[in-house]
């Protein structure tokens, strides 16, 4: 339905696991152009100066990624 929901996460506050759970999101975050009725993630964050952006669809979260998009959902609960 397009329903979008929004949080803000400092990524200093990360812990261990949830840092290298967000790196790999970085890393290997991609959308599946033929995927129907899935959650998207969109992430923006700001890196040095600028600001990056990555999309994550939910059928490509691997059990690596888990942390950090756990931690998400429990913020935008």
């Amino acid at each position: 339905m397009g329903r979008q929901q929004t949080c803000i996460i400092d990524l200093e506050e990360l812990n261990p696991s949830e840092n290298e759970a967000f790196k790999e999101v970085v890393k290997n975050a991609r959308r599946e152009e033929n995927a129907r009725d899935s959650f998207i993630y969109y992430f923006s964050f700001k890196d040095n100066s600028s600001i990056k952006e990555v999309n994550l669809e939910e059928t490509l979260i691997q059990e690596n990624m888990q942390p950090f998009i756990d931690m998400v959902n429990s913020k935008l609960k």
